[in-house]
This record gives structure tokens, C-alpha cells and sequence, in this order.
């Protein structure tokens, strides 16, 4: 990844509730209006010398299924496809973070399948990264745990597609699966879900953006950037007292995991693990 870079990130509140991109209304559906995004992602980016273009795709309530290949579902949208607006389909980087459920189950294939035809018509070099959240684990609207997503990825890593499964991280540490090597801090669902008990909260948005960063540039997650975590003049999304008072009625440690620099070393080394889970030649 260099400087110039174009990326697309495509998702849904999975991506933006933690501010790895900014919240956008389900209404801007112009390429125009949702390129130049300033999330975590690309503040990351920025932090370590890389200054990309960032589009965000990403649509509240929407899936994978929404945005390609077929009119869109969401009564909204009015049946419109979504893809017709990206005008301009040349892009270096396409990260893909698939939704929660039985749909997005029994229709990963079709949705990677569709999306990486889309991309790499425009560019065949164009790198694929499928970004794993806690949709499927169980953290979601829905409730339940669709295995057939996560289970798929290995299978989209013979297709090419780098995987970047933050989700794996963040239910293993909530679940008790994982242990965050010298932590300082107690870890449960708040740390890192807000109250509504499926949607991440901005330590699971910087976690989904360095897991993203590390697995396209092979870097390792300790010691990166986090500094403009909390800083509203960056952007209005990421001041943390507003956010918390929209968010939260009771507490959470998420502040004091993130500036924690025993905690962050221990979260950035099962990231590492997550990301070496998977290997990719392409890069």
C-alpha cells in the first residue's frame, strides 16, 4: 500500500458505529460524497506516512447482497443497485465486511463471487480483503451464530482474498477464548459493544481498521498508531464523551483499554495471530 492508493470499503453499521469509517445517511448514495473518508482506517494510514482515498461504502442495515450483482432490498433504497453509482470501479484496495445472519450465510459466495468480478473487471491487479467482524459470531440483531460465514473464509483465501477476520479477535476476548497478555483492565461485552449488544463501539473500530491495515501491508499491530483515537478535531465522530453519552447509559472501559499501552501491546499481539491465521501472496 502507498500513497494515492485508491480503497473502498463496503459494509454497513459493522464498520461505521466504530468509526472505522464516519457515518454516512443511507441516503447519499453519490460516489462523489462518500470518497475523502477521514475513519480510523485511513487516519492509520495517514499516521504512518500513507496518505489513501478512502470510499465509503457502507450503507446502515444493508448487505452484501444489497449492494451487488441485484436491486437492492432495503425499501428505501426503492429497488435501486447500488453499484450503478460507483462510476469510476478502479480501485487498488476493496475491503469487503460481510453482515450477520442466515442471508449473508447462504449468500457468501454469490456475494464475494459478484463483488470480485465487479472489481477486478476495472482493475484485475486489485486487492480483495474480506474484513471478518462479530456479525456472524453472534453479536448481531439477529442473535445467532452462523458458522457458514467465518467457516468460508479459508475458501476465499484460495480465491485470493486476504483475510482480516477482527471479529475472531475481539468474540475471543469477550468470549474468554483469547486472554489479552498483561492487560491491566477487566474485559467484557461493553468493552467493546455498545448497548444495544451487537454494534462495535470505536476500541472494536480502531481493532477492525489496524486488523485491515496489517493483514494488506504485513506489518505487525504492535506499537501502531492510535493517537488520533479521540481526537474531534480530526473529526466530530471521534469525540468520546458525545460519543459515550449516545451510546452507553451505564459504563465502559473501552477509553481506558484504549490508552492502555500494556493492554493495546496485548490486543495487537492476537491480532498479529489472527492475521497469520491466514497467509496471502498478494499484497
Amino acid at each position: 500500500m502507498k500513497s494515492g492508493d485508491r480503497v473502498i470499503i463496503i459494509g454497513n453499521s459493522y464498520v461505521y458505529n466504530g468509526n472505522a469509517v464516519v457515518n454516512i445517511r443511507n441516503s447519499e448514495k453519490r460516489q462523489s460524497v462518500r470518497e475523502n473518508d477521514h475513519g480510523y482506517f485511513y487516519q492509520l494510514c495517514k499516521a504512518n506516512g500513507i496518505d489513501v482515498n478512502v470510499t465509503n461504502w457502507c450503507f446502515g442495515g444493508h448487505g452484501l447482497a444489497d449492494l451487488f450483482a441485484q436491486p437492492c432490498s432495503r425499501k428505501e433504497c426503492d429497488s435501486c443497485r447500488h453499484e450503478e453509482f460507483l462510476l469510476d470501479r478502479y480501485y487498488d484496495y476493496v475491503i469487503v465486511s460481510p453482515g450477520g445472519g442466515a442471508r449473508q450465510e447462504s449468500t457468501i459466495k454469490d456475494d464475494f463471487d459478484s463483488i470480485i468480478s465487479f472489481f477486478r473487471a476495472a482493475n484485475p491487479d486489485v486487492v480483495i480483503v474480506c474484513l471478518g467482524n462479530l456479525g456472524a459470531r453472534g453479536y448481531s440483531s439477529f442473535g445467532t451464530v452462523h458458522p457458514g460465514v467465518y467457516e468460508y473464509y479459508p475458501t476465499l483465501r484460495s480465491k485470493g482474498v486476504i483475510i482480516a477476520d477482527w471479529g475472531e479477535v475481539v468474540s475471543g476476548i469477550t468470549n474468554g477464548v483469547y486472554a489479552v497478555h498483561g492487560a491491566n483492565e477487566a474485559y467484557c461485552k461493553s468493552s467493546f459493544i455498545v448497548d444495544d449488544g451487537f454494534h462495535p463501539n470505536p476500541l472494536s473500530g480502531y481493532i477492525a481498521a489496524l486488523t485491515a491495515y496489517c493483514a494488506i501491508t504485513g506489518e505487525s499491530a504492535v506499537g501502531q498508531p492510535r493517537s488520533f483515537f479521540s481526537d474531534a478535531l480530526l473529526c466530530e465522530g471521534f469525540d468520546m464523551e458525545k460519543y459515550t453519552a449516545r451510546f452507553y447509559r451505564g459504563e465502559s472501559n473501552f477509553m481506558q483499554i484504549m490508552n492502555s499501552d500494556s493492554d493495546m501491546r496485548g490486543i495487537a499481539l492476537l491480532i498479529d495471530q489472527a492475521v497469520a491465521k491466514y497467509t496471502s501472496s498478494t499484497r
